[in-house]
């Protein structure tokens, strides 16, 4: 017999103790991360929003919060930005927010701690593009569980003024003080007070009599101080209580009534919240909505105003006047009547077709019933209605929906094209009866191509071509899902810009315990998953490694590596690692190095975008003294002809040591072969003297050909540049498309005649020490130089910025209007304006379709542009230069005026983004003297101040 206490007996203890205090740990970490709070939101500040925008998150509670893998989602609806700790992306602080402390979000950490130079607390980094009119904001921890949503609208206040908005424990108040109170209590805060008398109780049945009925310009009435009804853990969403049934047309001796319902499993508060119908007649609610029952409803007896009878429209807020539900019916014309409920006629009501059921199409959701069931379970009774246990049977609707749709794989298109279904809901589903079909409405039956019609809860079913027979067009289509006996769709989703080996998916993907939203948001995604959960993940494009230096190098002399020519098709933030070869790294952009022995080194960059990393390798050639380099460019000059080529490497070697390349001897009498020699005696035009140090003066009886010498360049058109070779010296002239340091330090390009008439050819000008003079758009300029290629694309080389000249002040070049099938690499250093659609967009790129291709635009952080704005399906006008990488060609626009978008809804002319439409054109040719001088005063006084901030910034953490 075994006896008590044996080892297995205390494993067995231990086992359930660590377990039973696992999980009180974890509940209390649940109920101290349940009160964080969004506490003051900076949304709309008085210049530039772009990187100075940020919230402030506060811990009430008396734990600690691990902010650590939590999330923010700062509007858009659809993606969760990671939080990212110190030192990532210049954040600062800990993820750790103590009992009563504050931590600040910001759009860019490196900015807002120069704007906040006397907020010493954490700031955290995260994506932040705030809506200046109205947004909702969600904070979300590591489990991906909703801690905190709130709503702000510019209604509130902080529009601009450069003040905030602040919580003060009930709505959101616009702060006393300018630039608000992060770290602090907030100023607009209500202090905590005296809880009123409880007032006496109300019927559950409001009416419009009395009190009840709210004057136009009454403000909403606020939950209870202390009591946040989005924050803290007590949220309510859109759609989780319902307009579920009304009777706008009462029978005789009636009155109107509307009835709400409770979808969720937790009790609703409705003090403060309120209807309103299409006059603007507002109804006041209060008591309960229950779980269970009865409790599940509310009745709502005489609403003010009147539902008119051939139509109108039922809206549903909260107390912080959020919308949560709204019915538009009959023919009340909200933009989208074929959507609208049906009308009842007397005696007869509207209901949803079951209790809460809502894919948020109200002429799917509602049907006209001779049997209104107030305050109990919804009863569709028309004529030849199928019997109820038919219904019960197959009506689903909120659980079944169509999730995923491949229409154009990479592969064979018969056997792979599919669709797929989920059920959201509870409990399995008989698929018998339902179908699926195009936009041509020839139905096919689930129960002729499933091997079972049985759909299990939180189950996927993928229907593949070669079962279904449904052809789905590569180009756009539209696939239906139909209920048995139903002649409307449950869903219907329209896709297009396909994308080759590109799924199609619906984006706000939930599990069955919370069904999704019907015709929400849908994505294209380079993950495929039938029969599986969506999976929205957008393959990474690598960065692509490039560098430059000057090679042969001296010891003990710095040479500078530059790697601005590395390029990143995503726009990712690039951690870059250099390794010299002699032990020695580095992670700056463009570091310089000095070597310390002689020798030939390899030098490696690593470039890593976070997810992928390229490098590049190249070797440098240290040497000992002049003489060692001037041997070294010798042994690598050709005979003949080739010998006039230049080379990057040899440029300016020797500058420092005021030697330089004086004089070529190309083409001596005899053969070519002979002996080059270095001289110290520049001859250009006359008889060359070989002068050598502590040697005797050697005399060449041969005019010199001097490359680099005037009339050495040969002086050509942007049309004819491309037929000459790589190395040649040439002098064209054009118009500067792009000023320098735009869409580079070192690079700046021209385009046109001086007439700048559209569709002239491009090219790039460069300069390793970004020697340019000041140059504008519109400045028509000679250019000499050595014609060069990097990376695919040809450009001048030039030495300084006497190589350039301003001939005259002209009007900008015009853009060239092309269609993107027509271009091609021809086009490379062009000014283009496309016209399309926006069908992809990313922080720092945009893809758009003008129906005949679709071309990548990459916006550079040094042009400016704000790109918030913008979203996929929008009409827009891009102009930038034609540029190519790695992975193809793209366009670089170059200002904020590139990007137009088009309002095709009203005939609006164009508007660029943020900024407002003004007559007339840029006029170069006469610009104003005194604005230009008061602009750069502008940039020098701003210059001086954000020294002085960094000083004291210094100084401040020295003390």
């Amino acid at each position: 017999m075994r006896q008590k206490g044996g080892f297995f007996y205390w494993v067995k203890i231990i086992t359930i103790l660590a377990v039973i205090g696992a999980g009180f740990f974890l509940s209390q970490k649940v109920l101290a991360e349940q009160n964080i709070l969004i506490n003051e939101i900076m949304y709309d500040l008085k210049g530039a929003d772009d990187k100075h925008e940020w919230i402030e998150i506060y811990n009430p509670g008396s734990e600690a919060v691990d902010l650590t893998g939590w999330k923010f989602n700062d509007g858009d609806g659809a993606t969760n930005h990671a939080l990212n700790p110190s030192p990532e992306n210049g954040s600062r602080g800990s993820m750790v927010i103590p009992a009563g402390g504050f931590i600040l979000l910001a759009g860019n950490a490196e900015t807002l701690i120069i704007d906040l130079p006397n907020y010493n607390g954490t700031i955290i980094d995260t994506v932040m593009s705030l809506s200046n009119t109205s947004a909702q904001l969600k904070l979300l921890n590591a489990q991906g569980i909703e801690i905190a949503a709130v709503s702000y609208d510019k209604n509130s206040g902080a529009n601009g003024n450069g003040k905030t908005l602040e919580w003060d424990n009930n709505v959101f108040k616009e702060s006393l003080a300018e630039a608000g109170t992060p770290g602090e209590v907030n100023g607009a805060a209500t202090p905590p007070e005296t809880p009123p008398e409880t007032p006496p109780a109300q019927n559950d049945t409001a009416s419009s009599t009395g009190e009840n009925a709210t004057p136009e310009n009454t403000p909403n009435p606020a939950s209870p101080v202390g009591k946040p009804l989005y924050q803290g853990g007590d949220k309510i969403n859109f759609g989780d209580a319902v307009i579920n049934e009304f009777v706008s047309d009462p029978a005789d001796n009636e009155v109107e009534w509307i009835e709400l319902y409770n979808k969720t499993n937790r009790e609703i508060d409705l003090t403060g919240w309120r209807l309103e119908e299409g006059g603007k007649a507002k109804t006041n609610l209060s008591g309960v909505l229950g779980v269970s029952g009865s409790g599940r409803y509310k009745i709502i007896e005489k609403p003010a105003g009147n539902l008119n009878n051939a139509g109108d429209i039922i809206i549903l807020y909260d107390s912080s006047g959020k919308i949560i539900d709204q019915i538009a019916y009959g023919d009340w014309n909200g933009g989208y009547l074929e959507d609208n409920a049906p009308t009842a006629p007397d005696p007869g009501s509207a209901a949803r077709k079951f209790d809460g059921y809502n894919t948020y199409n109200n002429a799917n959701d509602f049907a006209a019933t001779l049997k209104p069931t107030k305050g109990g379970s919804n009863i569709i009774e028309v004529e030849n209605e199928v019997s109820a246990e038919a219904k019960a049977k197959f009506d689903f609707a909120s659980d079944i929906f169509i999730s995923e749709i491949l229409p154009n794989p990479a592969g064979d298109d018969a056997k792979l094209e599919f669709i797929e279904i989920y059920n959201a809901g509870r409990r399995e589903v008989d698929l018998t009866g339902w179908s699926i079909s195009r936009e041509d409405d020839k139905k096919i039956n689930l129960e002729k191509i499933a091997t079972s019609t049985i759909i299990k809860a939180g189950e996927y079913l993928a229907f593949f071509r070669p079962r279904t027979k449904i052809v789905l067009h590569n180009d756009q289509g539209q696939i239906k899902l139909f209920q048995p006996l139903a002649d409307k769709p449950v869903i219907i989703v329209d896709y297009k810009n396909v994308k080759e080996g590109w799924s199609y998916n619906m984006e706000n993907y939930l599990t069955p315990l919370n069904p999704p939203l019907s015709g929400g948001s849908w994505v294209w995604s380079e993950t495929i998953t039938p029969g599986a959960m969506n999976v929205f993940k957008v393959a990474n494009h690598p960065p692509e490694a490039e560098f430059n230096f000057k090679s042969p190098a001296l010891i003990n002399a710095p040479v500078r590596f530059d790697s601005s020519d590395t390029n990143d098709q995503d726009g990712d933030k690039l951690i870059y690692v250099w390794d010299f070869g002699d032990g020695f790294k580095n992670n700056l952009v463009n570091p310089e190095h000095t070597y310390l022995k002689a020798g030939i080194y390899k030098v490696k960059l690593a470039v890593n975008d976070g997810q992928a990393t390229s490098t590049k390798e190249k070797s440098v050639k240290v040497v000992n003294s002049v003489d060692e380099m001037a041997d070294v460019l010798d042994s690598r000059l050709p005979t003949g002809q080739a010998g006039l080529r230049g080379n990057d490497e040899m440029e300016g070697v020797f500058r420092n040591d005021k030697i330089i390349i004086n004089e070529i001897f190309p083409n001596p009498e005899g053969a070519d072969n002979g002996n080059w020699f270095w001289t110290t005696k520049a001859t250009p035009g006359k008889e060359n003297i070989i002068s050598l140090a502590g040697s005797k003066s050697e005399v060449i009886t041969k005019a010199s050909m001097a490359v680099g010498a005037a009339g050495g360049y040969i002086e050509t058109t942007l049309e004819k540049i491309k037929e000459l070779d790589i190395g040649s010296l040439v002098k064209v002239k054009g118009t500067v498309a792009v000023e320098p340091g735009i869409l580079g330090a070192q690079i700046f390009y021209i385009v046109g005649l001086p007439t700048g008439q559209a569709g002239s050819p491009g090219m790039q000008i460069y300069n390793y020490k970004k020697d340019f003079p000041v140059l504008k758009i519109g400045d028509y300029i000679e250019v000499i130089g050595e014609l060069t290629e990097a990376q695919e694309e040809l450009r001048i080389k030039t030495k300084d910025k006497n190589d350039i000249k301003i001939a005259e002040r002209k009007l900008p070049p015009l853009a060239l209007a092309a269609k993107g099938d027509e271009i091609s690499e021809e086009n490379i250093g062009q000014l283009i304006t496309i016209t399309g659609e926006i069908t992809d967009k990313k922080s720092s790129s945009l893809y758009v379709d003008d129906g005949s291709d679709e071309i990548f635009i990459y916006i550079k952080q040094n042009t400016g542009i704000t790109t918030k704005n913008l979203e996929p399906g929008q009409l827009v006008s891009a102009t930038g230069i034609l540029s190519r990488t790695q992975a193809g060609l793209r366009l670089l626009p170059r200002c904020q005026e590139d990007i137009v978008l088009i309002n095709s809804a009203v005939e609006l002319e164009p508007q660029v983004l943020g900024e407002t439409a003004l007559a007339g054109e840029w006029d170069v040719a006469e610009r104003d003297k005194k604005l230009e001088l008061f602009k750069y005063l502008l940039i020098m006084a701003g210059s001086v101040i954000i020294i002085l901030a960094g000083l004291f910034i210094k100084a401040k953490r020295k003390n």
